[in-house]
């Protein structure tokens, strides 16, 4: 059949189907041309007869198949070969694209373009919303991606090609639009037990150790509809289907064996790789060593790890943006392979209590570098604490005015108060328990007004500590009478909390407080407690260090105060006052502790 176009179309319980093949043939220039070959998955009758407008297209094949029979994407597109009747081209695409005008005619010329002899046209199509909402209008090529914890790279799109006047060559197809002759599918048949994600890079290596070349169209044929299933969900196959996390392990592993991660048990035959040409050269192009994947995480971690390091510093340095930005138009360059595991960083910034300092610095840098997903969660996280920091604050003035009314001094301390006197803003930290520092003689009464505003106290009483939750609020209180020993009258320093003076501890104080603690819980944890130690240098110049280190030493807490302000110094470049490092020649074993976020300064 010459020079028809065989569509393929694998489509799970896709409403936009119908839309998709009526715009195929309404923006052909030969629309006589094309067929269809398309795997209807459904699960309701309505979804059933959905596809009976289809019927009467001429030379539109459907393999329908009920939902529950159905074992993935790659299996899908596996039925849809054996619709095919000997077109010439064969066009893979998704249920969910939108056609330029003389689409069928531009890409025979483009794949003509192409200087080889078994050409691939292949990239991720800009993006468009239903009816026919065009939100995007540049071609792009295609890019190897990140390795997650299992091994599954997915391709991204990187560069745009609008001013190309050719195909450019690459190395990774995606499967929601692949265009080439039909002998391809013939050569590379798709495997049924490839389920969802591990179907692009495979099937990319399979072609082209078979000898097909991946070119990029530089001029835009169609648009795909990139689902955002918060604002329209629609059915996918791992939510109706019990056994898909099964399908995804088996998967998983196959493709591992295919691309030589991990030793094969069974032979892949017609589904492994081609012998045209050797996966060690696939890779020299592609730039990408399948056998080192697990070395590639580590390194991108180890990215993200520094990028992390950089935001925070940037509220101590100004010149800190620099060297951020730096890092962030590096991950811009669609040839590096280890790139920022974003993913990895929201984790561990949120595990750490730095995710405000972390925002702070992409905002004040250059958030147009940032994923668009990634500012967006940040963005939430970021405002949502705050709220919640405000609220928690006013808990506190309005308890404290309580406690004030029944003759009880508080003094509160961490929290905002803590906020406020390290970097100034209370929405820069992440906290959500109220500790208020009393004396002991006030125990029984702060005890009344606190189950007066409805707190519960705890059943265990601790040494010197309380705790109060209430049944409708989030927020603990937590009563101390008794406090490293201190007399809580005499350790007052005044903060603005909401223009409203409140007394709290002193910033010397503070710091010995936060180095015992974070020595208690563990410094690999305390990352946050580190910044605030950091913070607390930088805002507060004047500390008191002789007779600070001297009452560390009384209380038998000076290798805790001096590996805190060392690891400030090492991770986020505070000064080391002199009183610290004469102290630190007694103690050389603090020089050398290590970290799992000291390392990112060094990456």
């Amino acid at each position: 059949m010459s020079d028809r176009i065989f569509v393929q179309i694998a489509a799970y319980r896709d409403y936009e189907l119908i839309p998709t093949v009526k715009d195929a043939l309404a923006q052909a220039l030969r629309p006589d041309s094309i067929s269809f070959g398309i795997c209807w998955q459904y699960a309701t009758d309505e979804e059933l007869h959905l596809i009976d407008t289809l019927k009467d297209i001429p030379n539109c094949r459907i393999s329908i198949i009920p939902a529950a029979e159905s074992c993935g994407l790659g299996w899908a597109r596996s039925q849809t070969e054996k619709l095919w009747q000997g077109e010439r081209y064969a066009l893979q695409t998704d249920a969910h694209i939108r056609f330029a005008t003389g689409w069928d005619v531009l890409l025979i010329e483009m794949l003509a373009m192409c200087p080889s002899e078994k050409p691939v046209l292949s990239a991720f199509p800009p993006a468009y919303q239903p009816p026919r909402k065009i939100l995007s209008n540049h071609p792009t090529g295609t890019a190897a991606g990140s390795f997650p914890d299992n091994g599954i790279m997915t391709p991204r799109a990187v560069e745009d090609l609008s001013h190309y006047h050719a195909p450019k060559s690459g190395a990774f197809m995606a499967g929601g639009f692949m265009f080439a002759d039909s002998r391809l599918m013939q050569e590379v048949p798709h495997d049924p037990q490839l389920y969802f994600s591990a179907t692009e890079v495979a099937y990319s290596v399979r072609a082209w150790t078979h000898g097909w070349d991946i070119y990029h169209p530089h001029r835009v044929t169609c648009w795909h509809y990139y689902y955002d299933t918060k604002e329209k969900p629609r059915p996918l196959h791992w939510s109706d289907h019990d056994d898909w996390y099964q399908r995804h392990i088996i998967s998983e592993q196959r493709f591992r064996q295919i691309l030589q991660m991990e030793p094969a048990t069974e032979d892949f035959g017609i589904y492994g790789l081609g012998t045209t040409r050797s996966l060690s050269d696939y890779e020299a192009v592609a730039g990408v060593s399948f056998r080192n994947w697990q070395q590639y995480i580590e390194a991108e971690k180890q990215r993200a790890m520094q990028l992390m390091h950089e935001c925070i510093q940037v509220y101590f340095d100004e010149t800190a943006s620099d060297r951020l930005q730096s890092l962030l138009k590096d991950d811009k360059d669609y040839s590096r392979l280890v790139q920022i595991n974003w993913e990895h960083l929201l984790r561990v910034a949120s595990e750490f209590g730095v995710l405000p300092l972390v925002y702070r610095g992409l905002n004040k840098t250059d958030p147009s570098l940032v994923p668009q997903p990634t500012l967006r969660e940040l963005q939430q996280y970021f405002y949502a604490n705050a709220l919640r920091n405000r609220s928690t604050t006013q808990t506190l003035l309005h308890l404290l005015n309580q406690l004030a009314s029944a003759q009880v001094t508080a003094i509160p301390f961490k929290g905002p108060a803590l906020a406020e006197l390290a970097y100034g803003d209370i929405t820069l930290c992440q906290f959500q328990n109220l500790d208020l520092w009393i004396a002991e003689t006030d125990r029984i009464a702060a005890t009344e007004v606190l189950i007066a505003a409805g707190y519960l106290p705890s059943e265990i009483w601790q040494i010197g500590q309380q705790c109060f939750t209430h049944p409708q609020r989030t927020v603990q209180i937590n009563l101390h009478w008794q406090l490293l020993g201190w007399q809580w009258h005499e350790r007052l320093f005044s903060v603005e909390l909401e223009n409203q003076t409140v007394q709290t501890l002193q910033p010397s104080d503070y710091l010995l407080l936060l180095c015992i603690s974070a020595a208690k819980t563990g410094w690999e944890r305390s990352l946050h407690k580190v910044c605030q130690i950091a913070a607390l240098i930088y805002r507060h110049p004047s500390l008191p260090w002789y007779e600070l280190l001297q009452q560390a030493e009384q209380m038998t807490s000076q290798e805790a105060l001096l590996t805190g302000v060392w690891l400030a110094h090492q991770f986020l470049s505070s000064s080391l006052p002199e009183a610290v490092t004469q102290s630190l020649n007694t103690m050389p074993a603090i020089r050398d502790i290590t970290m799992p976020w000291l390392g990112a300064k060094k990456s």
